[in-house]
């Protein structure tokens, strides 16, 4: 007896039809059960092992599945929906499909609205999915939206740049991730500074600077340039962990180099906002001078 990892490109004869029976049977559960919790994180555990166990096979599913994991997401905010639909992402995202790419954008853009809806709309010590809710800054936020839309943010700038970048979903992933500095689970501090510093590095295609997802960036940067480096300096001497350091650094050096009028205006304002005990002024002087320094290089 063997255990089958995956069949790989192709499926053998008599499994070629199994994608499809297999999501007819779990379609409705979501569609007309997706407010249970319970049958939700079953039902997207399960279909994870299907996307790697019949890869590429699912292809033509794949309109058919995100669109149904975003109706259930907006009616329920269980945000399983999202990482599973982060997975789909990851697997196919680099697709040239006309009808998978345009299933890709509308799934993002629905589920940044839905995401920011839950962060300003609700309690977020009630909302659902959250197994262990954080307390941080004076605010609670559920762990697992947070942590799972800053991972479908990820995919999407990994596998579908194009589309996140051109997306409404930019800024609620910029959002997202301010939220997820002030957290104390190190596993979203990370996944959060990750994204902030390829959003934030420029964008180059093959034929020279991409401007046209350059004017996306630099639209996103003026309007949450200010809070992310707060929260980075504010984090430096607070919950960040060491480790975060060089990341940290890379975002403040690139906002220096490519934002160099907003930086050295927003920086006395950013220094001041300092908690004293803990960053003296001789500190920040010399902080100041080596993030002009850096603006010179």
């Amino acid at each position: 007896m063997e255990t089958v990892d995956t069949f790989g490109e192709e499926l053998p004869a008599p499994c070629r039809s199994a994608p499809s029976e297999a999501w007819a049977l779990f379609e409705p559960l979501l569609r007309n059960h997706g407010k249970s919790g319970a049958i939700t994180e079953r039902v997207t555990q399960v279909l994870r092992f299907g996307v790697h166990f019949f890869g590429s096979n699912l292809a033509s599913l794949v309109p058919s599945v995100l669109e149904t994991l975003t109706i259930s997401f907006e009616q329920s905010g269980f945000s399983s929906c999202m990482w599973i639909a982060g997975k789909i992402v990851q697997r196919f995202g680099n697709s040239k499909e006309v009808a998978i790419l345009g299933s890709i954008r509308i799934t993002y853009e629905r589920m940044s609205v839905k995401s920011a809806q839950l962060l300003q709309t609700i309690d977020p010590r009630v909302l659902p999915d959250g197994k262990v809710a954080f307390f941080a800054v004076s605010l609670i936020y559920d762990l697992s939206v947070v942590e799972d839309y800053v991972q479908l943010s990820r995919a999407m700038a990994d596998f579908s740049p194009e589309i996140f970048y051109s997306a409404s979903g930019l800024n609620t992933a910029v959002s997202m991730c301010i939220v997820g500095l002030k957290m104390i689970h190190t596993d979203i501090i990370f996944a959060s500074l990750d994204l902030l510093d390829i959003v934030f590095r420029p964008v180059k295609s093959p034929k020279g600077p991409d401007s046209g997802q350059n004017a996306y960036v630099d639209a996103a940067f003026s309007t949450f340039g200010f809070q992310v480096l707060g929260n980075l300096l504010d984090g430096l001497i607070g919950n960040l962990p060491e480790e975060t350091l060089s990341t940290v650094i890379a975002i403040f050096r690139c906002a220096a180099e490519r934002w160099s009028t907003e930086f050295v205006n927003w920086l006395p304002n950013l220094m001041q906002g300092l908690n004293g005990y803990s960053c003296t002024e001789e500190i920040r002087l010399k902080f100041m001078n080596e993030c002009i320094r850096w603006r010179s290089l």
